[in-house]
């Protein structure tokens, strides 16, 4: 489909989900112009602890008992993860394409995220060495790993009632690593005579020369489809929000290894040939070392994208400082990333005061286990409103525990 014939779909898909919106039971907006700002940044794991983390972003020495205490919580599907990005949205008008209370919109955004899922034996490889490996065989897999930055420029339109929009981007791929490991079986022999690995995986990477701010360009949809309804008397309303749907073709200056073979090493100083340093610091070492030689060319790998559904009901109580917002919200979501399951949340929504609501739940899934949350909202001047959320309160202040996590937002209206 052409460029033109894809723009040209804008105001059918528009016009459907906008039709929905007729019966709502929500007030109309009167606003003619919307600005918000999202940021957010942090990481969640199910095994790695907080302070095995930080060690590592410091860089330097990690204490044994650091590493040993996340090694002890591992089990069969140990999962992590990190996002990190902004996003700044404008939307303005009163009318497009002949409809009243359509905004044309545009955005930029930023994101940096990675997911990984990982072996207990390939955490203990990487963090103590292969020595401890002597006479018997590590099963480094399944795992996978995708770690990508890329940004996005984004047109489209929003209905200025009910906040419902349809973005089509233009993606500028910046970095890209990931692998995806089904079979890795490591042996040591005694005394560190020689290694066996059986191997079989694939690992893609983008232009390694660093020298480009573009390895590669992409397209994605983005959309959110509000609906307001009645549940059990008072008001409620469903959001369903589609971001980064889309893809990036890398450039021909991109790497690529597949492996599927049995290989066998003698004559070399092995006993900590895949130590924590080399692993980490220096892969081109080890990759050069195991034999696992790349190809250039261009490749096409799909966006993380998410996928949300979010369920708002129940009365307040007391006059809200945040339009729109109700007692209750139930949230489900899925990204397309390695380690990441399917994430819920329950929070309760409270207004302490004319300009402030806080919300308190409790979270479980994404790249971590269960997790209490915290938010506040508040309405700092007439329709300019700020929030603040972490999904891990205990992460966010504790070394002690895994994840730690923030996000704020700004919303200006006129």
């Amino acid at each position: 489909m052409g460029m033109n014939k894809a723009w040209g779909m804008v105001p059918v898909i528009f016009s459907i989900a906008a039709s929905a919106q007729q019966d709502s039971t929500g007030p109309v907006l009167a606003t003619r112009h919307r600005l918000t700002i999202e940021a957010v940044a942090g990481y969640d794991s199910n095994v790695l602890y907080n302070d095995l983390v930080t060690a590592l972003y410091r860089g330097g020495v990690i204490n044994q008992d650091v590493r040993t205490r996340s090694l002890d919580r591992m089990g069969g599907m140990n999962r992590g993860g990190f996002l990190l990005g902004g996003r700044v949205a404008y939307a303005w008008g009163d009318s497009l394409f002949g409809r009243a209370n359509w905004m044309p919109r545009i955005s930029l955004a930023y994101n940096s995220a990675m997911g990984i899922r990982f072996a207990k034996d390939a955490y203990s490889l990487a963090f103590f060495g292969n020595a401890g490996f002597e006479g018997s065989t590590a099963h480094l897999a399944p795992g996978s790993l995708y770690w990508s930055n890329y940004q996005t420029l984004g047109f489209g339109v929003e209905d200025r009632r009910s906040g419902t929009f349809v973005e089509l981007s233009v993606v500028n791929g910046q970095k890209l690593n990931s692998a995806h490991i089904s079979k890795a079986e490591f042996y040591t022999a005694v005394d560190g005579r020689y290694l066996d690995l059986q191997l079989n995986g694939d690992m893609h990477q983008s232009d390694t020369t660093g020298k480009e701010f573009s390895s590669g360009l992409g397209a994605a949809v983005n959309l959110e489809w509000h609906k307001e309804f009645r549940l059990l008397g008072p008001g409620a309303e469903f959001v369903l929000g589609i971001t980064d749907l889309g893809f990036i073709a890398w450039n021909n200056k991109s790497l690529s290894i597949k492996k599927d073979s049995a290989l066998h090493y003698e004559g070399v100083e092995v006993k900590d040939i895949l130590d924590l340093e080399n692993l980490v610091v220096n892969p081109s070492v080890i990759r050069d070392t195991l034999g696992l030689g790349s190809s250039h060319g261009g490749f096409i790998t799909l966006l993380p994208v998410i996928v949300e559904g979010r369920l708002h009901f129940g009365a307040l109580g007391k006059p809200s400082p945040i339009p729109g917002l109700r007692a209750y919200e139930l949230t489900v979501n899925q990204r397309n990333l390695p380690g990441y399951v399917p994430y819920v949340a329950a929070t309760r929504n409270l207004v302490v005061s004319t300009w402030c609501a806080v919300a308190v739940g409790a979270a479980y899934g994404g790249f971590g286990g269960l997790r209490a949350t915290l938010g506040i909202q508040a309405e700092v001047l007439d329709r300019l409103r700020l929030g603040f959320f972490t999904p891990n309160a205990w992460g966010l202040v504790s070394n002690q525990t895994q994840g730690k996590a923030l996000s704020a937002n700004l919303e200006l209206s006129w």
